[in-house]
């Protein structure tokens, strides 16, 4: 039987999502090493992508079982074997599409990154058609994509936590996702780059908190940040307490008031802006027709001086 997929280098399949290969800064080694299974006919460091419907459907379900896992148990405590077997698939088709645990981390990051500015994207677009974007569908519409990408989002953090190159990474993806807020301001409220700048720093702390809130974080993550929960004599977690789970049921619906609100100060803010840069360019432009209406042309006084003259060398 002819082979049906063909052999790619690890660098393309690891960038799959280009759209943010610029975010990304290339793909280092991890910090630990990953023993692999070359398939037959294969290459080291070598990934075979899929060519039919079949294949794609595999690595699709790869990739989500990957999100899982990395989610739940980190990158160094999630195993290839345990995504195999989330994903329902065979340990040798994993490594087939994925040689090492490294570059499933790395299609995951792109992946979040790559969904996560699509809507950015789609939001700012809407924002310049013809149909205006209230600021509070604004607000449910950042919140709502946040929601949707709990999973890939705790699955990147966990990437990001073991890489050598966190730090660079991390304020890469932080400065291009706080460009496209900024211009998504601008588009949709009409915010000055300055103004835009400054909203986008702290509507991006808002929407960081969505996942701790709706419960896509860990429970230390959410011990920590509701400053609840303690461990056990083992040093065993003990969770959210149940006052604490009631406590994030009732914060995520403040949390999308809080962010309507100051989508609507964004909003109001950069509409009294604009409407005072145009009073004052009007009442400047006011200013100079009046001073030019008043001020006697050169031409006019010279001939009013000259035809006095010569009415007083008549007489």
């Amino acid at each position: 039987m002819a082979p049906t997929d063909s052999v790619v280098p690890v660098s393309e399949a690891a960038s799959a999502l280009a759209a943010t290969s610029n975010v990304m800064g290339g793909s280092p080694a991890a910090k630990q090493s990953q023993k692999r299974v070359v398939p037959a006919g294969g290459a080291p460091g070598a990934a075979v992508a899929p060519k039919r419907a079949r294949g794609e459907r595999r690595v699709a379900a790869i990739i989500d079982a990957g999100a899982a896992v990395f989610a739940e148990k980190g990158y160094d405590g999630a195993t290839m074997t345990e995504i195999a077997a989330r994903a329902d698939t065979a340990i040798g088709s994993l490594y087939r599409f994925f040689p090492t645990k490294a570059t499933l981390a790395d299609v995951l990051f792109k992946r979040y990154a790559e969904r996560l500015f699509e809507g950015m994207a789609q939001l700012t677009e809407q924002a310049a058609s013809a149909l205006p974007l209230p600021s509070a569908s604004l607000a449910d519409a950042l919140i709502d994509c946040m929601l949707a990408l709990q999973s890939d989002r705790a699955a990147a953090i966990a990437m990001l936590d073991a890489r050598d190159d966190t730090e660079a990474l991390r304020a890469n993806f932080r400065a291009e996702l706080l460009r496209r807020i900024g211009a998504l301001l601008r588009t949709a409220a009409g915010a000055s780059d300055a103004y835009a700048a400054v909203s986008a720093i702290v509507l991006l702390q808002l929407l960081k908190c969505v996942p701790v809130l709706a419960g896509g974080e860990t429970d230390s993550v959410k011990r920590d940040a509701l400053g609840r929960g303690k461990d056990d004599a083992n040093g065993r977690a003990t969770g959210i307490s149940r006052r604490s789970a009631f406590a994030l049921a009732g914060t995520m619906e403040e949390l999308r008031a809080l962010t309507r609100l100051y989508t609507a100060r964004i909003y109001a803010e950069s509409a009294d802006s604009g409407a005072a840069g145009a009073t004052a360019l009007a009442q400047g432009d006011k200013k100079g027709r009046s001073k030019a209406a008043g001020k006697p042309r050169a031409g006019g006084a010279s001939a009013d001086a000259n035809g006095a003259a010569g009415d007083a060398e008549k007489a």
